[in-house]
């Protein structure tokens, strides 16, 4: 018979259902989650059209059903930073977590970690970088930091991502002021004030503001990782990162949360693409929900696919393995994906295998 301190040293047993699709994930999340904190997490800025883009980008573009291929083999992986991941697929960068899950951005970390891939980590963060490394000590992850503070915060953050022993570093550049998010004003909603945290946030906002590119170079001459910019919207910047030293560009527009009537990130990629050449590392975010969206992503020009809310939908749901299981639901549909367009391979995916609908005019003109 157990003594009571032996079971007292048992592990907890997970008592979640697991989550059987990715969009079951969003719809018991939101049954979890208070409203206010729901629409903090699902909002845009204004009136969202931003956000809406961002989703409605992939139904513009059809997949090519490819038969009768030999599709025995279908080949997924992809290396990244070093790392070798499952499929071309990492977290996004998140903060605030704290409000969707007691262990907030360590669970995010562990599940990342349990799932093979890469995750990130803001500066907006609500447990510091040092908790989560101690918690997490062999997971690869991305730092993101902002520019809301003097260049002596700036230099400490690079010390606090260095002693983590970051992947990468990650310039956030498309946030220089505040944006003005209708759902969180009119809900009366200050996400600082909810969740537990650990993490002081950036010290003052208003130096958003002064960022140039010649920070790129700043950043490189004081860590010795890999500097992605992040918040690329078009042609211009991408080569102006290029020209100011980035090594990897990060095409995004905060997930809808940044600049209003901005264009979906999804629809800028080839231009992003075609000026900076194939030799160019491109990650990509804005809008995934699904294995045929990241085969899209990588499609129209993207390397590294991230998603950002899903794996909130996850954390929010199931901690760790929550967060875990929205990877592995994303590599079965992508796997399923490839197959299915006849791809074994990586290098076969490319712009041919999408199709855009026709106008009818077209169409009847092909039989006459």
């Amino acid at each position: 018979m157990k003594t009571h301190d032996q079971n007292s040293r048992e592990k907890t047993i997970n008592i979640a259902t697991p989550i059987a699709t990715l969009r079951e994930a969003q719809e018991r999340a939101r049954s979890l989650v208070p409203p206010q904190a729901w629409d903090w997490l699902e909002g845009g800025t204004e009136r969202e059209w931003t956000l809406a883009a961002n989703s409605a980008a992939y139904g513009r573009y059809y997949l090519k059903q490819r038969i009768l291929r030999d599709v025995t083999n279908v080949k997924t992986g992809a290396r990244f930073l070093g790392k070798q991941l499952p499929m071309p697929l990492i977290g996004a960068p998140l903060g605030g977590m704290t409000q969707y899950h007691q262990d907030g951005e360590i669970a995010l970390v562990q599940g990342g970690h349990a799932a093979s891939t890469i995750m990130s980590i803001s500066a907006m963060s609500r447990l510091r970088i040092e908790e989560i490394r101690d918690a997490a000590p062999k997971a690869a992850m991305i730092y993101q930091v902002y520019f809301q503070g003097p260049d002596s915060w700036l230099e400490d953050e690079v010390a606090r991502a260095k002693a983590a022993n970051v992947k990468a570093l990650c310039l956030c550049g498309d946030a220089p002021v505040r944006t003005i998010r209708y759902r969180d004003r009119e809900n009366r909603y200050d996400a600082r004030k909810f969740g537990h945290r650990t993490n002081a946030p950036p010290p003052n906002h208003a130096l958003g503001a002064r960022a140039t590119w010649d920070y790129v170079a700043w950043f490189k001459q004081k860590i010795d990782v890999p500097v992605i910019v992040k918040g690329i919207v078009c042609a211009e910047d991408a080569a102006l990162a290029m020209e100011h030293g980035a090594d990897i560009l990060w095409v995004s527009n905060h997930g809808g949360r940044a600049l209003d009537s901005g264009i979906a990130s999804l629809d800028v990629l080839p231009e992003i693409r075609a000026a900076v050449g194939k030799k160019a590392t491109i990650v990509f975010d804005g809008g995934i929900r699904t294995g045929s969206d990241v085969l899209k992503a990588l499609a129209l020009g993207a390397d590294i696919v991230a998603i950002g809310r899903p794996v909130v939908y996850g954390l929010a749901v199931d901690g760790v393995v929550g967060v875990e299981r929205i990877f592995e639901l994303f590599a079965e549909e992508f796997h399923s994906a490839m197959a299915m367009c006849g791809i074994s391979s990586l290098d076969e995916i490319r712009p041919d295998i999408l199709r855009v609908r026709p106008g009818a005019e077209t169409l009847l003109n092909l039989l006459r």
